[in-house]
Formats: structure tokens, C-alpha cells, sequence
């Protein structure tokens, strides 16, 4: 959080820029609010990022969830995050295609 807000206090490199939010957490919530915050924090006038709506990622239970390298043992969530990347590469499309002011 503090980061972006840092980052975007005078430089803005989100701004007008796509993003796609996932998340993964120990416990059952997958980084539900985390992920909201997030959002919150982007939408804020200095930030200005284009945070894809409605599709979110959330992965509960990492430590069960994932191997030691990283990669899902899930299909079901596997298939699930690549539904979501195929969302934002449209949105990316979209976000580009509008021409911003300023």
C-alpha cells in the first residue's frame, strides 16, 4: 500500500494502466479483503489504475493449495486463474482502446 501511494505521488505509474488482482492466503479467505483494499487504493485519484471489475482470483489454504515450487495442485482453481487471465487480456484490450484525457 505504501508503495503505490509513494510511487504514485508524483510519477502516477499506474495510471490510466490495467491491472488484475489475485491473491492467496494461509487461512479460507484467499486475500478477500486484502484484495478489496487494493481496489480501494487504486481506484484513489493519485493512483488512477484501471482495476479489472468483478473477476477476482482467490486462493485459500496456499499451503495445501500449491506445491513447494509454486504451481497449483488444484485443476479446478488452475482452470479457474486462467478464465481470469483470459479476462484481463480483453480488458487490457478494452482499457487501451479508451482514449484517457490527461
Amino acid at each position: 500500500k505504501s508503495v503505490i501511494e509513494w510511487f504514485s505521488y508524483q510519477i502516477k505509474p499506474l495510471k490510466h494502466k490495467a491491472v488484475m488482482i489475485v491473491g492467496t492466503s494461509y487461512g479460507p479467505q484467499g486475500s478477500a479483503r486484502a484484495q478489496l483494499q487494493l481496489r480501494q487504493i487504486l481506484a484513489a485519484p493519485d493512483v488512477d489504475a484501471d482495476a479489472m471489475p468483478g473477476s477476482e482470483f482467490l486462493l485459500g489454504m496456499a499451503a495445501q493449495s500449491l506445491t513447494k515450487d509454486g504451481n497449483l495442485t488444484d485443476t479446478n482453481a488452475a482452470q479457474e486463474l486462467d478464465v481470469c487471465f483470459d479476462d484481463f487480456l480483453r480488458f487490457t484490450n478494452g482499457v487501451l482502446a479508451y482514449d484517457h484525457k490527461n
